[in-house]
């Protein structure tokens, strides 16, 4: 069986999910993993899916909060939450006064979803993750600490993450895209999915540096992925979809091995 999988890193409170539900549908996607969504836009994801997981990272001023949210049509047999930066039962007031106030207001979690998709075993492992915050794309200490921490963690489920769908942060071939992939330490050793002619996941027309962009002044880049293992189900024909969020959403194919 092949099921579709949509990846999308929406950037904060611009009401992009409607338009994530619209291409998922005429797309027939049927697992979506959203980074960057507002509490306030959990109930229209609700009201198309079978299965919302919406985990928090930061709380503004005015209550609200924005996080992860892993959506399917599929039964879902198990969850997990791994963090790797915050608590799992605190949130701290977000504060974007710098880098390193960004990443210490927010809680990063690692959040993988079981989900049969074909009523066969082993069930398929969607990882959805939202990496430290970097003003530049160049690695910062948060960050580090963090592959450090995801590359040797001797947790056993990401050994078995078949997909994981990632907000990098960091561009494609730079450090931290090398140690999560096989062309680095192995210990995860992800193949990246998107294929080499996507040379920009920024939306052009929709996120503020998207002008620094077509002037040359900031190169293109690729920061949003869709990796696989490979040893159980592979990914193929990874499509971007522009007009839609800050950062293009990618859908993909998943298919048994």
């Amino acid at each position: 069986m092949q099921v579709r999988i949509l990846s999308a890193f929406l950037g904060r409170d611009k009401g992009q999910v409607p338009g994530i539900i619209k291409l998922a549908r005429e797309e027939r996607v049927g697992i979506v993993c959203l980074q960057e969504v507002m509490d306030h836009e959990v109930p229209l994801l609700e009201q198309e899916y079978s299965f919302v997981r919406y985990i928090p990272m930061t709380e503004f001023a005015n209550g609200m909060t924005m996080g992860l949210v892993t959506c399917t049509y599929f039964p879902v047999i198990g969850v997990s939450e791994r963090y790797f930066m915050g608590s799992a039962s605190h949130l701290d007031i977000f504060d974007e006064s710098s880098a390193e106030k960004v990443n210490a207001t927010k809680r990063r979690p690692f959040l993988t979803c079981s989900i049969d998709i074909d009523r066969e075993s082993p069930f398929l492992n969607v990882a959805n993750f939202h990496y430290p915050y970097s003003s530049d794309g160049n690695p910062n200490r948060d960050q580090d600490i963090v592959t450090e921490e995801l590359v040797y963690s001797d947790i056993a489920e990401l050994s078995f993450v078949d997909v994981a769908c990632i907000a990098l942060v960091s561009p494609r071939g730079w450090q931290i895209y090398e140690k999560l992939t096989k062309k680095g330490i192995l210990r995860i050793g992800f193949d990246d999915c998107v294929p080499v002619e996507i040379d920009c996941t920024i939306d052009l027309d929709l996120h503020k540096i998207g002008d620094k962009i077509r002037e040359g002044r900031i190169p293109r880049i690729v920061t949003d992925f869709i990796f696989n293992h490979g040893h159980r189900f592979t990914v193929s024909s990874v499509e971007q979809f522009h007009g839609v969020a800050d950062h293009t959403p990618l859908v993909a194919d998943i298919v048994r091995k």
